[in-house]
């Protein structure tokens, strides 16, 4: 099946490796969706909450979840260290580092699709992927 942009459609749902899930390759009936029935679905990100509450996930995949939930309304958030620790973000998991600053040796981090740079000696700026290091990308 393929849809109007001749994408396929054919795919392996993401809950496959999960007990309930009851058709591993299905055929999708959108683009966006990823899993075979809503069970699956639900499943899915049921066991994703759980492995995030029991810091059972690999660090960059609850980085990343814990950086969406802090940037649901905003695509700039202020933080102090204090709270980035007690959020149980580890700043030495990044994707990729950038020397922003030669001088004072202030370097912006990548997560996924969120920066991080150091405002002063205790806060923090995070960015969603809208804008880059402080400008807006269109």
């Amino acid at each position: 099946m393929r849809d109007s942009n001749n994408e396929s459609l054919s795919r392996k749902c993401e809950n496959a490796d999960s007990d309930y899930c009851i058709k591993e390759y299905f055929s999708a009936r959108t683009r966006n969706q990823f899993y075979c029935s809503q069970k699956c679905r639900d499943d899915f990100n049921n066991r994703k909450k759980k492995g995030l509450s029991n810091n059972d996930l690999p660090i960059k995949t609850g980085i990343i979840i814990k950086l969406q939930s802090l940037t649901l309304s905003n695509s700039e958030v202020f933080l102090t260290l204090e709270q980035i620790i007690s959020y149980g973000i580890d700043m030495g998991q990044y994707d990729e580092r950038t020397l922003l600053d030669t001088k004072n040796g202030r370097y912006v981090l990548r997560y996924g699709d969120f920066y991080f740079s150091r405002v002063d000696d205790n806060l923090f700026r995070i960015l969603t992927k809208k804008y880059n290091y402080g400008k807006r990308i269109n």
